[in-house]
């Protein structure tokens, strides 16, 4: 009797032990997809915001430091 007794309680182990992998493998899954999911969309409303402006204020601003060289 203890012998099977020990025999289920070893199969009842590996059964929830596989369910319980299972659950936990699900839910690091849907995180990881709910991460890269926002990741994204962070990276698509970054991209959206123009540089430009800095590039142009900075040709803008040596352009005045040369015409004022050039004026003294």
């Amino acid at each position: 009797m203890l012998y099977m007794l020990k025999v289920y309680t070893l199969i009842a182990m590996i059964v929830f032990g596989a369910a319980g992998t299972f659950l936990l493998s699900v839910l690091a899954w849907n995180a990881a997809r709910d991460y890269a999911r926002a990741l994204r969309a962070m990276q698509r409303i970054a991209s959206g915001v123009r540089r430009e402006s800095f590039a142009n204020s900075r040709t803008m601003s040596r352009s005045r430091e040369m015409n004022s060289r050039s004026a003294a």
